[in-house]
């Protein structure tokens, strides 16, 4: 689950359910939050259901615009597709952006541009595949980030936009390693890099900015269940281990980023396994 508001001065909690990963879920989508002040009449907790019309709500992630209004990408896992849902009209909506069935939609991500245009990043599990879909040219439109070459491709991917509309994002692929991909909001090619490899990694990625528009990676080395996290110095990446994984194996990392006048702070959220060891990254999970 990757939750943002775009709006300046806002302190509005978002939480979704189900959360994004293959090991929960129900048969809805929904939404809880806080600091409701400027959307809804009421302030206090709210929960209501968005989307039922099947097994949906899964891999789900939230944006607010500039406007103060919401974006939510989710995968229906009965009919095999990535779903978008907003109340940019005033009442919300919700319909398929990829309908090709099978394992589409799962680990998205979205965020929004300076335009508040749309852009979600997803895996196409059928053909592995990190998809990206946006509707920057007023109608939706598809593509592809990165086919996994002679691997795979597609899981665990985490979008961010920064204020020149440059989209940034980081992903597991090729032989289970992590990457990192990025390009104009307006258009153009996809560029792509390898961060880090050599073991079972680049699993559970989040992807932050520091005030220069400097990429920050927070990711789980699954060979030995530790958290580390990367970032570009010079030409290249340099990673380090934040959590050893000594006191249970980690998963599941949210990463945010904000800078002090002294300090670049990376705060961090981070999931622990109960017990032994992690379960291998090959699978792309229940739903």
């Amino acid at each position: 689950m990757c939750i943002r508001d775009r709006r300046s001065g806002e302190g509005s909690a978002w939480t979704l359910s189900p959360t994004t990963g293959p090991h929960t879920g129900g048969t809805s989508l929904t939404l809880t939050t806080t600091g409701l002040s400027s959307y809804f009449e009421e302030s206090n907790w709210e929960n209501f259901t968005i989307d039922s019309s099947a097994d949906v709500g899964k891999f789900s992630s939230i944006v607010a615009d500039s406007n103060g209004e919401l974006h939510i990408s989710y995968r229906d896992s009965t009919n095999g597709h990535l779903k978008y849902a907003s109340n940019a009209g005033g009442t919300w909506t919700s319909y398929p952006i990829d309908n090709g069935g099978g394992y589409i939609g799962r680990y998205t991500s979205i965020d929004v541009d300076s335009n508040d245009k749309v852009h979600i990043s997803y895996g196409n599990l059928n053909s592995w595949d990190l998809k990206y879909a946006t509707n920057v040219a007023g109608s939706w439109s598809r593509s592809t980030i990165d086919d996994g070459g002679t691997g795979q491709s597609g899981m665990y991917s985490s979008l961010v936009i920064d204020s020149n509309d440059l989209i940034h994002v980081s992903y597991w692929a090729r032989d289970m390693d992590l990457k990192y991909a990025a390009k104009s909001a307006s258009g153009g090619t996809w560029s792509d890099e390898v961060v880090d490899w050599g073991t079972i990694t680049g699993e559970w990625t989040s992807i932050a900015l520091d005030s220069n528009q400097k990429p920050f990676i927070a990711f789980v080395d699954e060979t030995y269940d530790r958290l580390e996290i990367a970032y570009k110095s010079g030409s290249s990446w340099t990673a380090s281990t934040v959590d050893s994984g000594s006191s249970g194996a980690v998963s599941y990392t949210h990463l945010r980023a904000h800078e002090t006048l002294r300090y670049l702070v990376c705060r961090l959220l981070v999931e622990k396994k109960k017990g032994g060891g992690g379960g291998g990254g090959g699978g792309g999970g229940g739903g």
